[in-house]
């Protein structure tokens, strides 16, 4: 596999896995993988880009889709590709050909200039064409295949063009041989059991399939081609075109033996094989219209088989109802049939006539419309715009120009601007709505609800409620001179919770009511010129002495060596030491998670004193030994 970038660069593209290819007839050519960023695809890696080129087993694919994600430091792209023959849908053909044109005229004239050729193989007849041209490469080879019947496939910059694509095989996918899994899937959309078509100089026929018998008589869109002359030409065109058998498709897994060695047992796109399992009766043979296979892989493969054709892209078949009922109406050449033509003139002006009692057409141009109860309220149309009066053409309060649009009064469900200018807009509430949410604005008042969740703003306050208009388990942001309260609430009354706020000096964050604890949580290092805490007896009760031996609890607990697991989980080496929550650390510094500072701090000045008591204590024992040793 290589890839190539839009500047020309070529690399040998490695440590690729997961590839799948999809190829469908007249349809998908794709190619999917992953592939991984390492020492050995360097140089390749950083090529697979959007649009850029990869080649892989005597074709080219595009880069359509492409995922760049990365798993803890290991980088990798999810690639979606598309065979290059789709970028012919780039390639404009303004040139157009008319008269009888052959397959082999029509294919080299939509793949002119591309690059590509097209092997015709097997006898198609001429075909008259009133126009061909003036569009796409894509949508020009896909209205020959469809007028001349064939089908095609992709063979490097060949386009090989058949009858039918495949052959008849004797290949089976059999139940307990080599099928794994196999799904039916039945469709009955377009099943139709009568037909009726028309072709040059008036000529009709019909036809009524014998699945009528079973589906009843369900008729089809007319068919209309003046290419047939007789009425049995155009029968067998009927035949062919009727699809009066339900869309079956069966979707199968199976085992390929070529991969276990046996060359000799292999299947391609479009070829009709044997499908046979026993436990739901199916015995069967089908084309291969869809082929998912997984070439460097152990993943089985899986095929689609129908009883339909394909188009080269499942938008074409969506398109082709309507482009039946404009068929009916248009030509070859996009000119309208004179009997439809007919009879929208006759509409148009039956309706023109039945307007002139309340329409006036002045010499000078327009259209001026005329109330019939009152002759003051007119609607002038001219080249300068439509006005709407109620004195007589006076003057014109509501009007659209070329300037804009005015009006006195607007009634609308539903008003969409981009920008809304005005001078003033009093005594009126806006509201917006959306998916699931509204946003109101009155009073000089916002609020926005999401499902259960509200957020209002006030003069001086922000609220954020959740559960209702009770206010369960709200949040309330009140904006007081140079400070932000946020107070939680619970049925409409304050519970507690906390501020920030600034004296222009310092910036304080509070414990509204001083119940609980205000927590502040990070993964990192927080930095200050001091911490302080909270030390007033203003702040204080139940104060008295405190006279457990501090010494006891330090040494009583361990100090550990360790490192924080997001530390490790970033490749950050750092040895930490301290406290384990759950292990000897003293319940008189435990806070939650943590163990608060303030107190080990106060541990700690305690312990000090202790030994700061022993340690005199010590030296008044000295200085009385030395005093006896001197007597003696």
């Amino acid at each position: 596999m290589n890839v190539i970038d839009i500047n020309g660069n070529v690399e040998k593209l490695t440590t690729y896995k997961d590839l799948e290819r999809n190829r469908r007839v007249n349809g998908n050519h794709s190619l999917s993988f992953l592939v991984f960023e390492n020492e050995t695809n360097k140089h390749s890696f950083p090529l697979v880009q959007e649009e850029s080129i990869i080649e892989y087993d005597n074709n080219r694919y595009r880069v359509k889709t492409l995922d760049h994600s990365s798993l803890g430091n290991k980088s990798f792209k999810s690639v979606v590709t598309k065979h290059v023959f789709f970028d012919l849908i780039g390639n404009f053909q303004h040139k157009v050909l008319t008269g009888s044109l052959t397959l082999t005229s029509c294919m080299n004239h939509a793949l002119e200039g591309t690059g590509y050729t097209s092997s015709v193989q097997g006898s198609f007849p001429s075909i008259p064409f009133e126009k061909f041209g003036e569009a796409n490469s894509i949508s020009l080879i896909q209205t020959a295949l469809d007028e001349f019947g064939a089908e095609m496939e992709i063979d490097g910059s060949v386009i090989v063009v058949k009858k039918t694509i495949g052959v008849k095989t004797d290949y089976q996918i059999r139940y307990k041989h080599n099928l794994k899994t196999i799904s039916k899937s039945v469709n009955t959309d377009n099943l139709a059991t009568y037909i009726k078509g028309y072709g040059k100089d008036g000529i009709e026929a019909e036809y009524t399939s014998p699945n009528a018998e079973k589906y009843g008589i369900i008729e089809a869109e007319p068919f209309n081609d003046e290419r047939y002359t007789t009425v049995e030409s155009l029968q067998s065109a009927l035949k062919e075109q009727l699809q009066d058998e339900p869309e079956i498709s069966f979707e199968i897994e199976f085992v390929e033996l070529k991969k276990a060695g046996y060359e000799g047992e292999t299947i391609n796109l479009g070829d009709t094989i044997y499908v046979i399992y026993e436990p739901l009766g199916i015995n069967i043979t089908a084309r291969v219209i869809e082929y998912t296979e997984y070439p460097e892989e152990p993943t089985n493969s899986s095929v689609v088989l129908s009883n339909f054709k394909e188009n080269i892209t499942s938008d074409f078949t969506n398109l082709k109802k309507t482009a039946n009922r404009v068929n009916k109406i248009l030509t070859q050449g996009d000119t309208v049939k004179y009997e439809f033509l007919d009879s929208f003139v006759k509409q148009a002006t039956e309706a023109l006539h039945n307007s002139m009692t309340e329409l006036q057409y002045p010499e000078d141009g327009g259209i001026v419309a005329i109330d019939k109860n009152n002759n003051n309220n007119i609607v002038v149309f001219n080249s300068g715009g439509i006005g709407i009066s109620k004195d007589g053409g006076k003057t014109f309060r509501t009007a659209m120009t070329g300037e804009g649009f005015v009006a006195d009064v607007i009634n609308a469900g539903t008003l969409k601007a981009i920008n809304i200018e005005g001078v003033d807009i009093q005594g009126s509430k806006f509201v917006t709505q959306g998916e699931g949410g509204t946003a109101t604005i009155w009073d000089g008042l916002w609020k926005s609800t999401y499902g259960d969740t509200e957020i209002s703003l006030y003069k001086n306050s922000v609220k954020v409620n959740k559960g209702g208009t009770t206010n369960v388990n709200g949040l309330q942001a009140d904006l007081e001179g140079s400070g932000l309260y946020f107070q939680n609430l619970s049925n409409g009354s304050s519970t507690g919770g906390f501020a920030i706020y600034t004296d222009g000096t310092n910036s304080t964050v509070t414990n509204l009511g001083g119940v609980g604890e205000v927590n502040i949580f990070g993964g990192g290092t927080f930095f200050a010129n001091e911490f302080s805490t909270t030390s007033s007896e203003k702040k204080k009760q139940d104060i008295e002495e405190w006279t457990e031996n501090a010494l006891d609890l330090i040494n009583d607990s361990v100090i550990y060596k360790y490192r924080m697991k997001n530390d490790v989980e970033n490749n950050v080496n750092k040895e930490k030491y301290g406290l384990i929550l759950e292990r000897e650390t003293p319940d008189h510094v435990k806070s939650g998670e943590g163990v608060e500072q303030y107190a080990m701090n106060t541990l700690s000045w305690k312990a000090i004193q202790e030994l700061s008591n022993k340690v005199t204590e010590l030296e008044k024992e000295i200085v009385e030994l030395k005093n006896n040793g001197t007597s003696s």
